[in-house]
This record gives C-alpha cells, structure tokens and sequence, in this order.
C-alpha cells in the first residue's frame, strides 16, 4: 500500500486479475479540454455514473505545493475518488 496524507489519497494492490487498466497520461491537460469523471455516487440506483466537462483551470496551492485541475465536470456525493478521465481514456486526476 502507498499513501499520500496531504492528498488524502492512497493506493492499495489487490489480487485480481483485470483484462487492461487505464493508461495514466502524463502530459499537461489544457484550458477548455474535455473531460469525463466516473464514479459510483452514494445512492445504489445511480452506479457507475459518467459525467462530463472542461478544464477551467489550473490550480497551484501554496505553500502545501499541490496541484489541481479544475474542472465543471460533475462529482456528486460518492463519486469522489474516482478518476478523471482524458477524451482518449487516459487518467488524468482523481475527482474530488
């Protein structure tokens, strides 16, 4: 398991085997690309939710030295955490 307490965010392996995972883009995002965020919101009827947005912004937070990305893409309760995604279905964020 990794953790990172400033971020809030933790990364556990688990053992399952998946047919592919996302691919984690490493190249800067720009103003008024489109993004989607996918989640699981609290209420069961909802599951497996995909919104959709543009980046507004680029956020850098001092003096904890965090970056953000802003988005209008909705995250509703329970979809928090999960990831935002690129047009081309390269992870870009995590959705908070």
């Amino acid at each position: 398991m990794r953790k990172n307490d400033q971020r809030d965010v933790a990364l556990i392996k688990v053992p399952i085997r998946v047919p592919s995972v996302l691919a984690i883009r490493e190249k800067a995002v720009s103003l008024l690309e489109k993004v989607f965020v996918i989640g699981t919101p609290i209420m069961v009827g909802l599951k497996l939710t995909i919104t959709t947005g543009i980046v507004s912004a680029h956020r850098h937070l001092e003096p904890s030295n965090l970056d953000f990305i802003q988005s209008d893409a909705a995250a509703s309760p329970g979809n928090s955490g999960g990831p935002l995604l690129d047009e081309g279905g390269n992870v870009i964020g995590i959705a908070v």
